[in-house]
């Protein structure tokens, strides 16, 4: 049986009186949310938009109150806008601009790219070495897939034995900043089995990095059947650290949901500054030792039960 954390001054009930009191006493609070297996569903068939009704209910609640949502992914802007805009559907009504919705601050692309509240467009942070670097990894590692017509571009790196499938997408499904190679397999939170397979990819693309002399960039493992490449000293934590510098965003007044591993450090340095955490179920489980609430439900439905917990206690 899995053991839930106990924090110090009443464990669970603690943590989210803490929540509430975020919500409740500070002057313009604020919701950060990972997508992918968080606030997303993770991938069945059949579930095209990968998102529990409850979920959108959870977000019409906070955006009822007032209450600003923001993002914080590993994602580009293309992979992050028609998952939000059928929930800004659902919630709001048709046609619903989804950042009316997601009216917060947005930190894509792993901290490469912000989005600040009221603006109209991405703002890169990184310089054109980076993206000269991407462009031609990206151009290497596609003549080191070896891909047979019928397998839609999806096929076995070359000389890599047992490892799994990828598939490197075209120009428009890769980020402004960086760059996904698709794995094909499970996330590692459900299914372990699959972590020796996906970091066999990646240290295959890191020997490609070296060979080619790329110094800008560095491989991450999402851990959930995408690899990116992303800019060095670019994380969501750093940017999310000089957006509150800046006083863009106030940590203090926030609530992170995630649940990965790319999320830990993030978590960390919102509740040094005074904000709070929630982890879903699925999270790994160094971002429940971090967190102020561990849900008992996975992803979406977890975050709903969070939510509901946080506006009725």
């Amino acid at each position: 049986m899995e053991t839930v954390k106990v924090h110090e001054g009443g464990g669970q009930l603690a943590g989210i009186e803490k929540l509430t009191s975020i919500i409740r006493s500070t002057s313009s609070p604020a919701f950060i949310l990972d997508i992918d297996d968080t606030i997303k569903e993770p991938r069945k068939d059949g579930l095209p938009k990968r998102f529990h009704s409850k979920t959108a209910l959870a977000l019409k609640k906070i955006h009822e109150n007032g209450i600003s949502i923001g993002i914080a992914t590993e994602q580009a802007p293309f992979e992050i806008e028609p998952f939000i805009s059928a929930l800004a559907t659902t919630v709001l009504g048709d046609k619903a601009n989804p950042y009316e919705l997601f009216n917060g601050v947005v930190i894509a692309e792993g901290g490469a790219l912000v989005k600040r509240a009221q603006s109209q467009e991405y703002r890169f942070l990184v310089g054109m070495g980076s993206q000269v670097e991407k462009q031609k990894l990206a151009d290497r590692i596609e003549q080191e897939i070896a891909v047979s017509k019928e397998e839609d571009g999806w096929g076995t790196l070359v000389g890599l034995a047992n490892s799994v499938r990828v598939k490197l997408p075209d120009a428009n499904h890769q980020g402004k900043a960086t760059l996904s190679i698709w794995e094909e397999g499970f996330s590692i939170s459900t299914h372990p089995e699959f972590k020796e397979k996906y970091f066999q990819v990646q240290e295959f693309v890191e020997r490609i990095m070296q060979s080619l002399g790329v110094s800008f960039l560095k491989a991450f493992e999402a851990g959930n059947g995408t690899l990116r490449i992303v800019p060095k000293n670019i994380s969501k934590h750093h940017t999310a650290g000089l957006l509150h510098s800046f006083r863009i965003i106030d940590l203090s007044s926030s609530i992170f949901v995630g649940d990965g591993p790319n999320d830990i450090l993030l978590a960390r340095k919102i509740q040094e500054k005074g904000g709070g955490v929630i982890a879903v179920a699925n999270a790994v489980d160094e971002l429940k030792e971090v967190a102020d609430y561990i849900t008992e439900s996975s992803s979406g439905i977890g975050f709903a039960e969070a939510i509901s917990k946080i506006f009725n206690s």
